[in-house]
This record gives structure tokens, sequence and C-alpha cells, in this order.
């Protein structure tokens, strides 16, 4: 075993023995998909007694074939090769290659399985990586390299024929042209491995001012999809590093912004919101690359300041392979001729590898110096008490759909209290429309609104949508001591109702979501509220936030780790007009595989405007009600459509909220309630410090 496998066995134990497991699952051709970067996990297994069907379909999901052939666990044999030693992965790893290209030709009746453009660019990265790690194996024989690189040069001819304007805008074209990359620089005739680095980069470069927006979000707004475009730049600049090889202008400065949009939604475990077409997935091994890449301490902190393995494999390979002899040249002859790393000195490696460890570990680490953020381009607003493990945080979304992979998820909101999910996204579950791909994308599975039971984006199939929706009036204003964000859309314009939502934070535990539904006639409205499935959420008896409003109905989300009390007050309440009921909910944190979670629906039957409180907090409150409003100067008091106020009591203070859902100040005036007064659409009032102004959060 070399210094970096143990290196490796002694940091990462778990992950160590996650990827022997897989590897001996395989040898005994034994295949389930886990692994993180897995893109669509199949947890159930698939074995064969003799030959492998490499288009087997055991479930009638494609994404199981596709997943199969893109070969992540040839990856996994490569890696325990070298952490054990043991020549039975590398002869596995040997003989499965050989049956995959002798055995699925590139014709038209595998296109459509084995050899769809996308599978072809992900054998681009983990075959060469796989390979990178048996070069020591007497298995790997010249013969077989041949047959390898034979092929690989196949894949890199059917890449280039495949490339469209389609992959310009798509995630597909980063992930085949970073696999067309990979196998560039490994090929041994140097006019083949400059033509398909130059096509890789400029494919590349396309893309990558094309997919991302202004604010560093990829479009296609699923967060999954976002990082592993990320992850394939980052591997792109650290290869290209190492060969020397120049980079197109721009491209570097996008994937960082990229991974500062990766900074702003980062949950305080590290994980990604399950956004659009997303898992439950850490983004660590993106913020150690980049880390590293850019020599960037916010990064390093994102991670916090923590080794990831799969990051940490990219330094003993990617960064730390040289040439070594072969038969029929030497090393200074290969390197000369060809630039290719296509044989390994592992003494040589090991050394690189380490040297590069230590860089990383030598680099400082800060926090970012920023807790709020407001990505306006994609439309995702958050609201950060702190970066501390047992952070609060309140994601926002108001934005483009993001096409196939983007889901109704318009004015939906996620809640994380003292670091531990609340309100949650329900994930994506499956891509089959046969097996509930509707129950996760639709509205009712996130935590928004609709109207008349009608839906403001409508699903034609798993990709494709009948209606859309605009997002529009998003507005934000971050202090030191409160946040706000707002956004509303347009897709019940044409039944007469304009939704919007607010969302004011104070600091550090109270979050408030203010929904305001602007119709004409009568309508029915469902808020829903979908809570994490390590707790549960219900109606509560016992009133902890002390009001006596007979306008406002109590619940509470338990969990092992404490309470979040929470607080719905609508007019309708007190008059028979509004409910909260607890409805059946699923939530899937990972492809394939999805559990019960309890969700609560508030309903409202009104005839025009209607609004609805929704106070969130981890136990601050000591009094919350819903109070009237009106003019300091004109002596008169305005309507619930007009303006309303909550007044909050906690242990330390007590705050007064404006909320004025019409233009009231006519001529001069000032909105005032209960002797605060001030004059913005959205003030709030701590009366331990004010009572004249206030802040105002959207004027």
């Amino acid at each position: 075993m070399n210094g970096f496998a143990e290196y490796l066995n002694e940091r990462f134990p778990k992950d160590a023995a996650h990827v022997i497991e897989i590897a001996d699952q395989v040898c005994r051709n034994y295949f389930t998909f886990t692994s993180k970067w897995d893109l669509e996990q199949a947890p159930y297994p698939v074995e064969f007694d003799g030959q492998i069907d490499w288009e087997v379909n055991p479930c009638g999901d494609p994404e199981f074939v596709w997943q199969f052939n893109r070969h992540r666990f040839f990856l996994c044999l490569g890696q325990a090769y070298l952490m054990t030693g043991q020549e039975k992965y590398a002869k596995k790893l040997v003989e499965l290659l050989c049956d995959w290209i002798q055995r699925v030709p590139l014709v038209q009746e595998h296109e459509d399985k084995a050899w769809r453009s996308l599978e072809a660019g992900f054998r681009g990265e983990y075959w060469t990586k796989a390979a990178a790690c048996i070069q020591g194996s007497t298995t790997f024989t010249p013969q077989v390299q041949k047959l390898y690189e034979d092929s690989l040069l196949q894949h890199a001819r059917y890449l280039e024929e495949k490339h469209s304007a389609y992959k310009c805008i798509s995630n597909w074209g980063v992930i085949e042209n970073h696999g067309l990359f990979e196998i560039a620089v490994t090929l041994a005739d140097q006019k083949q491995r400059e033509h398909y680095v130059k096509l890789a980069l400029e494919h590349l470069r396309q893309a990558v001012r094309i997919q991302f927006m202004d604010d560093g979000v990829h479009w296609e707004q699923a967060f999954m999809y976002h990082c592993e475009v990320v992850r394939c730049y980052l591997d792109v600049f650290l290869i290209a590093r190492k060969h020397g090889i120049c980079l197109p202008a721009g491209m570097e400065d996008t994937i960082k912004k990229a991974l500062y949009a990766m900074m702003a939604w980062q949950k305080p475990d590290s994980h990604m919101y399950m956004s659009g077409d997303s898992d439950d997935l850490d983004m660590q091994e993106c913020f150690v690359l980049g880390a590293y890449y850019f020599q960037d301490e916010k990064l390093k902190g994102a991670a916090g300041g923590r080794l990831d393995y799969e990051a940490a494999w990219c330094f003993g390979l990617d960064l730390g392979l040289e040439p070594r002899e072969s038969a029929g040249a030497g090393r200074e002859e290969i390197k000369r001729d060809t630039g290719a790393d296509a044989f390994i000195d592992w003494k040589m490696a090991v050394s690189a590898g380490r040297k590069a460890l230590e860089d990383y570990e030598s680099l400082g680490e800060r926090q970012p110096d920023f807790c709020s953020a407001a990505l306006t381009d994609s439309g995702h607003f958050y609201l950060r008490s702190d970066w501390g493990p047992g952070a609060n945080l309140a994601h926002f979304t108001c934005g483009t759909l993001g096409a196939g992979h983007g889901h109704s998820d318009k004015l939906h909101v996620d809640l994380v209290m003292g670091g531990r999910d609340v309100l949650v996204d329900a994930g994506r579950y499956t891509y089959r429309m046969e097996q509930g791909r509707r129950e996760f994308k639709d509205p009712q599975a996130h935590n928004t609104s609709i109207v008349d039971g009608k839906l403001f984006t409508v699903c034609k199939d798993s990709w494709e949508c009948t209606k859309l929706s605009q997002p529009a009036n998003t507005a934000y204003r971050f202090t030191d001591k409160y946040g706000y964000v707002q956004g509303g859309h347009l897709g019940y314009m044409e039944d007469g109702v304009f939704m919007n939502r607010r969302i004011v934070h104070i600091m550090p535990d109270i979050y408030i979501i203010i929904d305001e539904m602007y119709g004409t006639g009568k309508h029915t409205y469902e808020t829903y509220f979908h809570f994490s499935e390590a707790g549960s959420a219900d109606l509560s008896d016992i009133d902890k936030f002390g009001t006596t409003d007979i306008s406002s109905r109590i619940a509470q989300y338990k969990d092992a780790a404490g309470s979040v009390d929470i607080c719905f007050l609508a007019e309708g309440f007190a008059h028979g007009q509004a409910e909260v009921s607890r409805e059946s909910s699923w939530i899937a944190r990972h492809y394939n595989q999805k559990m019960s979670n309890s969700c609560l629906k508030v309903t409202q039957h009104s005839d025009g405007f209607t609004s609805l409180y929704t106070v969130f907090s981890s136990g601050s409150i000591r009094a919350c009600e819903k109070i009237s409003a009106g003019s300091a100067l004109k002596s008169v008091m305005y309507e619930p459509k007009q303006a309303e106020a909550l007044r909050i009591r906690t242990d330390r203070t007590e705050y007064i909220l404006i909320v004025c859902h019409e233009e009231v100040s006519s001529p001069t005036d000032l909105v005032t309630v209960g002797g605060c007064a001030g004059f913005g659409n959205v003030i709030v009032f701590d009366r331990a410090q004010e009572e004249f102004g206030g802040t105002v959060l959207h004027w």
C-alpha cells in the first residue's frame, strides 16, 4: 500500500470502507448505485450469474440503464486497488472494461441506452481516472491498453459528432465536454490531443457564458445539477493547471461566482437545499476544490476547514500523476511527444499528491463577509442569523422555472432552525410520470399556495410544461437586526388573483411569512407547509404564543432536538372561513427513495383581498397578536385590506410590525400602531429602543 492510500484509509475510514464495499460487490457482479455522485441513485441491487447484460432494466426506469453505463463503479475498483494492493480489483476492472468495449459497440441499437452522449461523457472521466489507478497492475497489459485507448478515441469522436446548440445550454454539454477534456489529455497522438483539448475548452467556454446567470446560479434552477456542473469545471481547471493548459478568459471568474452562490445557499451542515431536481447532497467537495484552486480562505471556511474524500482523490490523482517509462519509449520522450500522463510513477504521484494536500491544509479559513444574501437574477433569497452550526436560515425562491429540472416552487420557503431542517422541499424522487413525478414537482409539494385547486405551473410530462408563471415584485433588505424579502407571480392573473409573499426575519429566531392574495371575487386559497421527516408538526392545545386572538391557530413542530412554535393568523379563522388541517405528504432526499412527512395546510375562503401571517419561533416569543393600524394625521383606522400590524412580545422587548397591503399615505401622513408611527410599506419597531420612524424594510 502506498503512502497516499494509507493517508486515505487513516483520514477517511468510512468513505474508504464504502468504496471497498462497492468494489467487493462489483467483483461478484452485484451492482447498486449509492455513491454521492451517482446522480440517479438506485438502492435496489442487480446481480448477474454469468454474463452481464449492460442494458438491463430491472425497474422499468431508463435512468437505471444510463446510470449503469456511466461506470462510476470502475473508479471504485481502481481506488480499492490502490488502497489495498489487491489484484482482484484491477483484474475485475480490466474484465468489465474489455467486456463492455467488445460487447457494446457504437451502433444505433445502443445509442438510446448504453451509448447516450451523456453517458459517454461520464465515462470519459471515470474510465481515465480508473485506468490511472491500475497502471501498475500486470493485468493492464499492452493489449488491454490498446483496446482501452482505441475506445477512448472513439468516445472523443462520438462526443465531437454529438455536440449541438442544445449542449451549449444544457448541463449535458458541460458533463460531456468535461469527459472529452479528460480523454483528450490522455491521448498519445499529439495532434489528436491538441484538437480535442481545444474543442472541449471551446465548448466549455460557450457553455459557461450561457448557462450561468450574473448572480452565479446555473439557469436550470436545480442545485444538484449546478453543483455537478461546477465540479466538472473545477476538475478541468485542476487538470489544465497540471498540464500547463491555458483556460479561456472569463471561465474561472464565472465558476468562482458560482461557488459563492453555493456558499449563500449552504445550510449549516454544508448540505444544499433540494431545490428543483436535487437530492440532499453535501457540497463540501466543491468548496474544497474551489478553495484549493482559487486559494480562497472563504471557500475553505465554507467547507468547514475540512478535507473531503473525493477532493483528496483529486489531489492525489489529478495533481499527482507523472509519466513513467513504458515499453518502446522513455519518460522524457513520452512527455515531449504526447504531453500525456498515461503512465504513472506512484512514488512521484504520492509525493506530488501529498504536496497538494499540504498546500490545502496550510491555507487559512475565514467565514464569509455576509450572512443574508439576495441572488436576484435567479430569484433566490436567504435570511441567515449567523454562520454557526446552530444557525437559523430561511430560503425563499421567486425566479424563473429553469426548464425541465425546475419545479413549480414559486414563493416556496425552506426553513432551518437551530441548524436542522424544519420546512423542507419534497425533493424529486423520480423522473417517471407514472411513478409520481408530479407529486414531487407540482406546487402542492412545496411550501407555497394555490388558488381554487388550480396549478400556477402545469406539467405536460416529466420535462415540459403547458403553462408557466412569471415571477414579479421581488425586493429585499438586510440590516444588522432584521431581514426582509418579497416576491409574487402572475400565475393566476387570468383568474383575477395576484399572489404575493413577504418574509420578515427578526434576528435571531423569529420568521414571519406574510401571504397576500389580491383577488377579485370569491376564491379558495390553500397554503402548504411541509416539515422535515425527522419530526412531526400538528395543531397544538398549548398556546406558547400567549395570544387570545380568535383569528389565530397554534401549531408546533417537534423533533429530537426540540420544538418550533408556529402561529397562523388570518381573519377567516374568526369567521369560520379558514381552517388548518394535517395532510399526508412525501419527501425524497435521494432519487428512488421516499418517506412520509407531515404537512399543515391552511385553507381560506375569501371574497376579495385576504392575507395569512405565519410566525415561526424556536421559543423566544411570549405573545403574538394581530392588531389594527391607522393614520397618525387623519385619525382613521385602516381596513385589513389596506394595512395591518402584528404585536410580538419576547422576554427582552416588544416588536411592532406594520404591513401596508395598499398605498395609504395621502396626502402627508404616517402609519401608526399602538403609539408607534412611521412612513413605509413594511416597518418594524423595537419598542425597547424606538417608537418613531422604526426600521423601514420596504418603502
